[in-house]
């Protein structure tokens, strides 16, 4: 990390004022008998658990070094209200999104200051002519700054500096300046498991404005569950309550693990993944997978045989009449006890699992199809021989 904030914010009082792209961001030595209540641990965690602008932790760029301090923070008014989080809505079913609360401005605040660093990256088109010289700036530190109430822990927010353009292009990426979410990881206990060996259900302790996914999956590789939810820094919205949530197991060709253990609980900057993994030992035994077989609207009238435990995934079919991405997919079991439907984050792929020996048939109802015989019942139809 280079430019200012090394030299000003070095974990205390910040020793002299700097500014972002021409004072849209100035942060000023605090007054005397300023004094924090919120830690610097706790700023520091917070910065650590919260999404940037892209929706990746801001704990990416930890590899150039943080620097942290408190002092008195203006932000320009024309940034507010600042939108929560990156543009667009998350709409995979089962996703509850986190309820944030309005945001006020900064202006001569006291408030805690992480400075992490992250440049944008974009996957350019292939270049047709010869590409524009982007403007580089003396002043471009690449910086995400990180801001929080030094006395209430909340209004969080962070600002992102501009950057020279990409792809190409001389025009500059302009400043942002988001209202962050942060992740944690919140306490559950296991309520119940399924007879199939696959599911399960657990309740979970959260807040009311916690935005959280259902299911959940078990770590992988692991025997452990850790539950994140995202929710505004510094939450204050009211009592913990229970939450009750689906488990699935790691893959959907494996099951629960007879214990299930509870993974740390706390704020999540995503780094505690790696301890999670179980190191792999040789014991010279070949251990075939069940395995996940993929089939479409081409395999329509065919028999495919399966063992107990081997999973079938159907794909996407362009003769449907609406998009299975919006919907969902419209492919069903004949016989669930047979050949049981797994609920996913992949609302556009049906995958099912063979939980006992028997037949079932997988088809799609004719008034999900664009074309289908007069007369049939479905456009198409697979048999399954599970053994």
């Amino acid at each position: 990390m280079t430019g200012p904030a090394v030299t000003s914010l070095t974990g205390g009082a910040a020793r002299q004022a700097f500014t972002l792209d021409r004072q849209n961001l100035l942060v000023q030595p605090p007054s005397q008998g300023d004094h924090p209540v919120l830690t610097r641990r706790q700023a520091e965690c917070d910065a650590l658990a919260s999404l940037n602008d892209q929706n990746a932790p801001l704990s990416g760029g930890v590899g150039s070094g943080v620097a942290i301090g408190y002092g008195r923070v203006t932000v320009t008014p024309s940034f507010f209200p600042p939108p929560s989080g990156p543009p667009g809505t998350d709409t995979t079913p089962g996703d509850v999104q986190p309820r944030m609360p309005p945001s006020t401005p900064y202006v001569n605040r006291l408030a805690w200051v992480v400075v992490l660093t992250h440049q944008i990256f974009i996957n350019c088109p292939a270049q047709t002519s010869a590409p524009a010289t982007a403007v580089r700036l003396p002043t471009d530190y690449f910086y995400d700054v990180f801001i929080v109430d030094a006395r209430t822990g909340r209004n969080a927010l962070v600002y992102s500096e501009s950057q020279p353009g990409q792809c190409g292009f001389a025009t500059r990426i302009p400043a942002s300046l988001i209202q962050p979410k942060e992740e944690a990881s919140v306490p559950w206990t296991l309520r119940s498991r399924n007879p199939n060996g696959y599911s399960g259900t657990i309740v979970a302790s959260m807040l009311p404005c916690d935005g959280y996914s259902d299911p959940v999956l078990i770590d992988r590789p692991g025997s452990g569950l850790q539950v994140v939810v995202i929710r505004p820094v510094g939450a204050s919205c009211g009592p913990v309550r229970a939450v009750t949530l689906t488990v699935h197991a790691a893959t959907v060709t494996s099951s629960l693990p007879a214990v299930i253990t509870h993974d740390p609980t706390g704020l999540y900057t995503g780094s505690a993944t790696s301890r999670l993994a179980t190191p792999t030992v040789s014991t010279g035994v070949t251990t075939t997978l069940p395995r996940l077989i993929n089939v479409g609207s081409q395999a329509n009238g065919s028999t495919i045989s399966m063992k107990v435990g081997e999973a079938i995934a159907v794909l996407p079919d362009e003769n449907l009449l609406t998009s299975p991405i919006i919907t969902g997919s419209p492919v069903v079991s004949i016989e669930t006890a047979v050949l049981g439907g797994l609920a996913g984050a992949q609302p556009a792929v049906a995958e099912f699992r063979a939980f006992k020996r028997g037949r079932a048939d997988l088809e799609v109802p004719a008034r999900a199809c664009k074309e289908v015989v007069t007369g049939q019942a479905a456009c198409w139809v697979v048999h399954i021989v599970v053994r």
